[in-house]
């Protein structure tokens, strides 16, 4: 099957790579794909990979059928968020099957350590239209295993529901970006509240009173005040999607330009952006990359922002249209209901 994705317009495997990793150590098992390592004595993990792969010819022209592992390997990734240590390990060929043997050991890791493997070209070959050319382009994915080498820690109540409101003084001293030039505005974001939380969005408690009250509406019965409420919240919530998706999009961009391997660049760079950021981009990564296949959406995204000379400016003309889809009511149907309000006869 070719893969007409405009962002990987080359043929990809049709089905994920089989990828089974084994603890050698028989007292740890795997189960659902996670192994609990932190309450363990033990500084090694010993691990087995071996990795079956359905129909890999397809993603090879036809000239190179003969010779396929000469253009093709397979890589075992492992990454984590918290850990500086990445490795990415060719797999050994035997008898169709890849095979592979790695040690991991405590002291290199933190928290949650994920391990997947890839499918890639191995070598550069001549431009063939619907098949990928150049060394490092990604072919295939597997599912993924994780490692905990640290002990989970407890969520919060209600952490990572929503953005976090405050009603504050735009005049204050705490916030000293707003208070000499901006203390009238109506609402502010800060992204200084740490990697993993998404900003904090800030409402003027000195805003005109009638405006404060309006907002402070909490019933759901339909009138004309609901729907001028959700009107002005619509509008706040879009243009502080529009700021972090952006935000995101452009630091994933930066990180990327860091790294001359594309590979390494894409997984160091998707490491090295915020937590909140990462959640962004995989959650609306269908709607920046819309002619992709669901599953293929954020992968296509990366590579996109990787390689393109100019990729910003063009996924910048659908965020705004994204907004006004990405509420609960869409931005079109709150418009609509004020406009028939008003026009009553």
């Amino acid at each position: 099957m070719i893969n007409s994705d405009i962002f990987y317009p080359y043929i990809v495997l049709n089905d994920q790579i089989d990828l089974h990793l084994k603890n050698i150590n028989e007292e740890v098992y795997f189960t659902n794909n996670i192994l609990n390592f932190y309450n363990k004595e033990n500084k090694l993990i010993n691990l087995k990979a071996t990795v079956k792969i359905k129909n890999i010819e397809i993603v090879l022209p036809e000239n190179y059928k003969e010779n396929i592992y000469e253009y093709l390997e397979v890589i075992l990734v492992i990454k984590s968020i918290k850990s500086l240590t990445r490795k990415f390990i060719p797999f050994e060929l035997n008898n169709e099957t890849f095979n592979l043997s790695v040690s991991l050991n405590k002291l290199d890791w933190r928290d949650d350590v994920n391990i997947s493997s890839i499918l890639v070209l191995k070598k550069d070959i001549p431009e063939i239209s619907g098949y990928a050319s150049k060394k490092g382009s990604q072919l295939g994915f597997s599912k993924s295993y994780k490692i905990l080498f640290d002990e989970p820690e407890e969520k919060e109540p209600g952490s990572g529901q929503g953005m976090n409101i405050q009603w504050i003084s735009f005049k204050s001293s705490e916030i000293p970006w707003l208070n000499k030039h901006y203390y009238k505005d109506i609402y502010a974001i800060d992204f200084s509240k740490g990697a993993n939380k998404l900003p904090l969005v800030y409402l003027n408690k000195d805003m005109n009173s009638h405006l404060k009250a309006l907002l402070n509406i909490e019933t759901t019965k339909q009138s004309q005040k609901n729907l001028v409420r959700d009107l002005m919240f619509s509008t706040i919530s879009s243009t502080i999607f529009i700021q972090l998706i952006t935000s995101s999009l452009i630091d994933f961009r930066n990180q990327c330009q860091k790294y001359d391997d594309k590979i390494q660049g894409i997984e160091n760079a998707w490491e090295d952006i915020h937590g909140w950021q990462r959640k962004i981009l995989e959650n609306y990564a269908p709607k920046l990359s819309p002619d992709s296949r669901k599953k293929d959406a954020l992968e296509n995204l990366k590579e996109n922002l990787y390689e393109d000379k100019n990729p910003i400016p063009n996924i910048m003309n659908t965020i705004l249209n994204i907004a006004q889809n990405s509420s609960e009511v869409s931005i079109h149907e709150i418009f609509t209901k004020n406009a028939e309000q008003l026009t009553k006869k």
